[in-house]
């Protein structure tokens, strides 16, 4: 597919969006207020040996390692260690969605809920790591409190 291809595409697509309501782009640039905003990572298989350019990434996962480094080390088994890390860091990120202004501000007014989900590879599942945000925030809140 070529650069033309995707303009091309994205003409088509604007006719049928224009078809089924000829005051689509007119709403849609008035604002809007998303009901689910989802962060997802890349494929983290990924080695994390020396990766240059993509060390300031791996510098986040490697401050989780850190933050939770007496839990992580107390895992024996190295398959466990590595889900726990995981589940940690897709906390650890959530915290970070949450230390931000304009998500503090909608979790106040809009009471929006914030979710920590890991897809198992191994067996295509969704998980809810049923993280206690409220529990988190307290703790952190009057260094973070933006708002």
């Amino acid at each position: 597919m070529n650069i033309n291809q995707i303009f091309a595409n994205n003409k088509v697509w604007i006719t049928e969006k224009l078809k089924g309501n000829p005051e689509y782009f007119k709403n849609l640039s008035l604002g809007q207020s998303p009901e689910i905003l989802y962060i997802g990572c890349s494929d983290s298989r990924v080695s994390s040996e020396d990766m240059g350019i993509l060390n300031p990434w791996l510098r986040n996962i490697r401050d989780v390692y850190r933050i939770h480094r007496n839990e992580l080390d107390a895992i024996a088994d190295e398959d466990l260690r590595y889900k726990r890390l995981v589940e940690l860091n897709v906390q650890e990120q959530c915290v970070n969605v949450l230390k931000t202004a304009d998500v503090q501000k909608a979790y106040k007014e809009r009471t929006l809920t914030v979710h920590g989900w890991v897809f198992d590879i191994k067996t295509g599942q969704l998980i809810d790591l049923k993280i206690d945000f409220d529990k988190i925030l307290m703790n952190i809140m009057e260094i973070y409190r933006i708002i």
